[in-house]
């Protein structure tokens, strides 16, 4: 298993874990994403990061499922589910789910990245620090 810190900034440690298995006709490659609160030292799911009182998974499913549409998928995109996967970057927050979920092995993992500029109205406060106030939501939402 091979792990990469995508994050360690703020009181936020965002790993991903890589895993190659071997054994059948070819390999499978699997990631895992992991953000750990380094104050509390606990592990966060994706809804700690945004406003209770906001409808965040409809918003995160749009721009998911507007996303999905550049690619083309093995069926159609569904939105987050039980099976992704998720982990910040210094960019964005990015949802993951493994081969043959949406695409061919041989394209990997399936990644879609949402930069934080576009979560501004639903992240909690005290993710903020996470915005570059320096970018334009306009040009993003074109």
């Amino acid at each position: 298993m091979i792990y990469e810190i995508l994050y360690n900034k703020n009181h936020l440690l965002s790993v991903v874990f890589n895993e190659f298995l071997t054994g059948a006709v070819h390999g499978y490659t699997s990631e895992r994403g992991m953000i750990i609160n380094t104050e509390s030292g606990i592990v966060m799911s994706v809804k700690d990061f945004f406003k209770p009182d906001s409808d965040w998974k409809t918003t995160i499913n749009k721009i998911l499922i507007k996303k999905s549409q550049e690619f083309e998928l093995l069926e159609e995109f569904k939105g987050m589910d039980d099976s992704m996967d998720f982990y910040i970057t210094e960019t964005g927050m990015c949802f993951s789910w493994d081969p043959y979920m949406y695409t061919p092995y041989a394209l990997g993992i399936f990644m879609l990245e949402i930069p934080y500029s576009d979560l501004d109205d639903i992240l909690q406060d005290e993710f903020s620090f996470l915005i570059d106030k320096s970018v334009d939501k306009s040009i993003i939402n074109e």
